[in-house]
Order: C-alpha cells, then sequence, then structure tokens
C-alpha cells in the first residue's frame, strides 16, 4: 500500500555564523547570476554492433530484374573450383549412388579430396547462402533506367561513427568556446558498448531554451541516425557553473584565474542548494529514470550516490565537501567525491568558506534520446540553483519533518540501489518493490517542480514538460511501449507546433512595446485598451494576447513606465 502524501511548509535553521541574505543581496544575486551561470552536458550513448545493419536504401532494380540471371552469384565459379564438401549434394544425399559408394573427404574441410571426386555435385543455396553475393555488380549487361546509387547494406564501426560526428560537429575543444553545435569533444567513453560507444561533452552556454534544444536535437539526431541507443550503461551529467577559466589554461596572465564570479557566492546558497538536492534527490532520481522495465526503471547508484548522509545544516560546506570526498568511494577510490549524485568536485572556497568557484555536476540523469527531456532536465539543475538564492533569505532548509525522513528512508533502496555492489554483469537498479510507492514519487516530484514555478516560468515548455514526466518519468512511457519519438511528442510536440508566434497582430503588439509606443497608463488593463486604440483592433483580442505574452515571460509590468517592458 502506498503511503499518503504530506505536503509540508518548508522550515529553515538560522546559525550565527551563517548569515541569511538581506534583501539587498538577495537581489544582487538573483540578477546577477542569471547572466553569468551556464549550463553544459555530457551525452553517453552505446553505438551498434560494426555487423549490425544500419540502413538498406531502397534502389531502382535493373531493367533485367525479371530474368533469371537477377539470382545468379558472383561466388559461383569460385564455388565450382573450390569443390567444398559441405556444399555437395552427394556427400548430403549418397543414398542414391547405392551402399557401396563412400565419400572421399574425410572431413567438412577436406576439399582436396573433392577436386578428384567424378561423383561431386553443387548444391547451391542461392541467396540462402552467407557467401552469396549477386552477379549484378560485376555484370556487363546491368542497368537502370535512372542513376542511382547500387543497393547496399551500410555497416559502420564506433570509431567510424565517432569521425563522421566530428566533421558534423566540429567540436571546439575549448571550454571558452561554444562552437558550431555546442560540441567540446567526440570521444569514447570504455564503460559504453560497442568499442567505447560515443561521448559528447558540450561547452557550457548561458541559459535559453531554445539554444539548449537545438543544440540536444543537433548532437542525438545524427547518432540515432547511425544506430545509437541508450541503456544501463548510459547517463547524462548537467554542469551549472559560472564562467572561469584556470590559470593553466590562461599562460598569457601568469597562472592568473578568470572568473565569471565578481565576488565569492555566501555559502549559505551552495548549502541551501545542497539540502535541495537532498530533500529531492528522490524525486529527481525518479524524473530522470529511463529504464524499460518495471524491475529495473534506472541504472544502478554506483556512480551517482546519494547525498542523503552529509547535511549541510550542522556542517559549513567546505567541511560538507571534504566529507563527500572521504565517504563516497567508488573502485575503491574516493575521487574527491565525484561519483555522488551532485558532486562538488570543482568547486573552490575562499578563506571565509563562500564560494570563489561555483561548478556542479549533477550526475543524476539516466540515458536520454529526447531532446526536450534533456533540456528540461537541464533547465530543472539551473532552477534548482536559483531557488537556493531565494530560500538564502530565511536561513537554511531543513530536509523534511521526521515522517518525512522515515517514507524518504523506506523508499531509498528500491529506487536509488547499487551505490556499493560490485563490479557484475548487471548496471541496473534493483525497483521490482517500488511499483506500491509511484504515487508518493509522483507527488513530491510535483512538489518540487510546483516549488521552481518561478525559476522555470521564463524556460520555454520546461515546467510542462517536467510536471508531465514527474507524473511519468521516461522510464514508465519505456516500459508501456512508447518510442522515444513518441516521448517528445507527447512532452513537446503541442509546444513545437504552435502557431502563436504567428499571431494576427502579435508583431504589430511586439513593436508596440519595443518602441515604447503606449506608455504612462495607470494600469494593465487600461494599457491594454490604448493599445487595441492604437493598434485598431479589438480590446479582447488584444487582452488575450497581451497576457499569454506575460504569462510566458516575455514581457512585464512596469508602473515606472506605465507599460510593458521586456522581462
Amino acid at each position: 500500500m502506498s503511503p499518503e502524501y504530506k505536503r509540508e511548509k518548508l522550515r529553515f535553521q538560522k546559525r550565527e555564523n551563517r548569515p541569511v541574505l538581506n534583501r539587498n543581496e538577495f537581489m544582487y544575486w538573483m540578477d546577477f547570476l542569471p547572466k553569468v551561470l551556464k549550463i553544459g552536458t555530457e551525452f553517453e550513448i552505446n553505438l551498434p554492433d560494426a555487423r549490425q545493419v544500419l540502413s538498406e536504401p531502397d534502389t531502382e532494380p535493373c531493367v533485367h530484374a525479371s530474368k533469371a540471371c537477377a539470382k545468379d552469384c558472383s561466388n559461383l565459379e569460385e564455388c565450382l573450383t573450390d569443390r567444398h564438401p559441405t556444399f555437395c549434394m552427394t556427400r548430403e544425399t549418397s543414398k542414391f549412388l547405392g551402399d557401396s559408394f563412400t565419400c572421399p573427404a574425410s572431413n567438412d574441410g577436406d576439399t582436396d579430396a573433392c577436386k578428384s571426386c567424378d561423383a561431386y555435385i553443387l548444391n547451391c543455396r542461392g541467396d540462402a547462402c552467407a557467401s552469396y553475393a549477386p552477379a549484378c555488380g560485376t555484370c556487363p549487361a546491368f542497368l537502370r533506367k535512372g542513376e542511382v546509387i547500387e543497393k547496399a547494406n551500410v555497416r559502420r564501426d564506433a570509431e567510424t561513427i565517432r569521425s563522421e560526428m566530428r566533421q558534423i560537429l566540429q567540436p571546439t575543444e575549448f571550454v571558452g568556446q561554444v562552437g558550431k553545435s555546442g560540441a567540446l569533444e567526440v570521444k569514447k567513453d570504455d564503460s559504453l558498448i560497442n568499442n567505447g560507444g560515443i561521448e559528447v561533452p558540450t561547452v557550457g552556454r548561458r541559459v535559453h531554451w531554445q539554444s539548449f534544444y537545438q543544440m540536444c536535437k543537433d548532437i542525438i539526431d545524427p547518432i540515432v541516425e547511425r544506430g545509437g541507443f541508450v541503456n544501463e550503461r548510459c547517463g547524462q551529467h548537467y554542469h551549472v557553473l559560472a564562467g572561469y577559466l584556470p590559470g593553466a589554461m590562461n599562460p598569457n596572465r601568469r597562472g592568473t584565474q578568470v572568473s565569471d564570479l565578481e565576488c565569492p557566492l555566501p555559502e549559505i546558497v551552495l548549502a541551501n542548494m545542497h539540502q535541495l538536492f537532498r530533500r529531492y534527490e528522490l524525486a529527481m532520481f525518479w524524473i530522470m529514470s529511463s529504464g524499460a522495465t518495471e524491475g529495473n526503471l534506472t541504472r544502478w547508484a554506483k556512480f551517482r550516490q546519494s547525498l542523503g548522509r552529509f547535511s549541510a545544516l550542522s556542517s559549513r560546506m567546505p567541511r560538507v565537501y571534504n566529507e563527500m570526498a572521504e565517504g563516497i568511494v567508488s573502485m575503491r577510490n574516493s575521487q574527491k567525491g565525484k561519483y555522488a549524485s551532485t558532486t562538488y568536485q570543482f568547486c573552490r572556497f575562499d578563506d571565509n568558506g563562500d564560494v570563489a568557484t561555483f561548478h556542479i555536476e549533477n550526475r543524476i540523469a539516466d540515458g536520454c534520446l529526447s531532446p526536450a527531456v534533456s533540456t528540461a532536465w537541464a533547465m530543472l539543475c539551473y532552477a534548482l540553483v536559483l531557488k537556493a538564492v531565494r530560500l538564502s533569505q530565511y536561513g537554511i532548509l531543513e530536509t523534511g519533518s521526521s515522517d518525512y525522513k522515515a517514507i524518504t528512508k523506506e523508499i531509498f533502496p528500491n529506487l536509488i540501489d547499487g551505490g556499493t555492489r560490485e563490479w557484475g554483469d548487471n548496471r541496473f537498479a534493483d525497483t521490482r518493490r517500488l511499483k506500491p510507492y509511484y504515487p508518493w514519487l509522483q507527488d513530491n516530484a510535483k512538489e518540487m517542480i510546483t516549488l521552481l514555478k518561478p525559476e522555470l516560468s521564463s524556460m520555454g515548455p520546461a515546467y510542462d514538460v517536467l510536471l508531465g514526466l514527474a507524473e511519468a518519468p521516461c522510464s514508465l512511457r519505456l516500459i508501456k511501449g512508447d518510442s522515444w519519438e513518441k516521448i517528445e511528442q507527447d512532452l513537446y510536440g503541442e509546444y513545437a507546433n504552435s502557431t502563436r508566434v504567428d499571431g494576427e497582430f502579435e508583431e504589430e503588439l511586439r513593436e508596440a512595446v519595443d518602441l515604447a509606443n503606449v506608455i504612462e497608463c495607470s494600469h494593465l488593463d487600461a494599457w491594454i485598451e490604448e493599445v487595441a486604440a492604437y493598434l485598431g483592433k479589438d480590446p479582447g483580442q488584444v487582452d488575450q494576447v497581451v497576457r499569454d505574452m506575460v504569462d510566458r515571460g516575455e514581457y512585464r509590468w512596469s508602473e515606472p513606465i506605465g507599460g510593458l517592458i521586456t522581462a
């Protein structure tokens, strides 16, 4: 039986040595961070076996295709010369020669004996033979009505596909340059299937739904066209950072580090972000799952271990950083806490414990082949950072009541599983007993997304996509038989196909706003009436379009100006 979900009021604790953000500090960081924060991701996708046929393009047949010669084999002469025992009809059906006949071949590879045997008869298997090759390719009479490429099975090995993707994506190989596709590198990852699959890390870029979505689509689609697929070996990591360039990469400045942060980020912000990750860790594992069976809803947690035992309530973040570095062990090595579900291994702290270099990595997401889902997950990671700034006005977030913690402790091993398991063929989490908790996880994930709605509201359809995933993550959709194409269509299709941008007078309305043609109105309703009169449009229609634009976060009402301005 599923436990009842009870939404709780968020509670905070205050510490004298960890001051909350005052209003001016809050306004500064909420204005500054969206200008400098970047998101990058790492795609991990398996590649097909080199023997697997990727495509078999249809082509126009030869003008002689209806004749018997169309089934001739170019290897026929070789078979007649080699006289292989395996292909001898007499050897297979020797009874018709009588009991006195004995095949001279001592085994299936004794071709020398067959060459001098008068009873050898070739049993040609035609196009069912493994060695069959149509003679059309060498036939002098081969002719098509049009100029088309011969029919051929297309196969590619992993390195060939990676080479093709380098040509397509043109990775910059430098974190300071986004480049044509956003790709930083195209490389192999030995944990991926078939010669290391393909890994494509991207350069961190400013937060914008359409730009990030197009980057994901431009990377995912051509890999899928070449047979790419995801399973329990694949993950997708997200990096949220304020731009910086380590001294080693900046030799002309004598080792000086370049950073987009004008001043250190207060420690309390990172602490609240950490507490948010702890409170909603189950929700993120749920919403970012893409396993294809109920018993294996997601992959193991060996390389994304829980933050649950590392609290930031009583410990400042430099200490939490050290505790994670010592306590999160994988492959018998801590690797500076690299394999936490969210890791701070790239962060650096100043002497006061504040964050001098801000760079977190979320490692929770399973492999994904939907550009919209990949983008929505990125916006989720970004929104959690901004929410942490907002919460830092009130203290340090508690992760929940004793009842909340008891339920999460009960659910935890049924979803976040395998963190300390030894190596083996199975890299799945064991989720066979998770189903009774689906309703609780759905409600918990919806609570998280609703909490983040103010931060998500200006990020395209991110809120709606994430709400859809809270109800039914990719895993449940794949289990019921949905393809990645259907998942993309169901979650993103309505937004993608929307014709709202081509509204009857939306461009005229934008021009009126951008050029301040109507200002000094007392309130929004009065402004709408004035704009309707200015454009000669029906006030009801103008009202609907204006409120739509405001809801999407494109424009907002400005009291001092008395009109709409860009948000």
